[in-house]
């Protein structure tokens, strides 16, 4: 009679971790290689209505990013190169804390906070779309 042993019960958690984790970093490392510059128009929003929605540019920014061009990133996105260093910080306590790490802490985000995040994002969204100085830089077309 032969028995299975099957693996214990955190490593079998840790997997869907590490595959979250394994697919990020080959989006980072796909964007790092291809010039979505001139690629298609990914956003539904932008195609629908002509205008950019909050995360429009991001994936030409993170490219930018990724090549060391912070100021072309900022040409594209300028919040989400901003908010870059935050969420890759939150990323990695995630990851960190899926594989087991009991120290990492993944930071606590009031109402407060949320409220106030919101209202920036719709602000950035507003006025990156008024297409007029000194805000047209914020478009995301170069």
């Amino acid at each position: 009679m032969t028995t299975t042993v099957s693996p214990p019960t955190a490593v079998r958690s840790r997997r869907p971790t590490v595959i979250a984790a394994g697919l990020v970093g080959g989006i980072c490392v796909a964007s790092a290689l291809i010039d979505p510059a001139g690629g298609p128009r990914l956003c539904p929003f932008k195609a629908m209505t002509g205008l950019d929605c909050p995360l429009c540019g991001a994936t030409r920014a993170a490219h930018q990013l990724f090549r060391g061009n912070v100021i072309g990133a900022l040409d594209f996105n300028a919040v989400f190169v901003l908010a870059a260093p935050v969420l890759i910080w939150i990323a990695v306590a995630v990851l960190r804390q899926g594989l087991g790490d009991r120290t990492a802490r993944v930071p606590h985000v009031n109402r407060s906070t949320v409220i106030a995040l919101v209202t920036a994002v719709l602000v950035f969204t507003v006025v990156r779309n008024l297409g007029v100085a000194p805000f047209n830089w914020l478009s995301s077309t170069t």
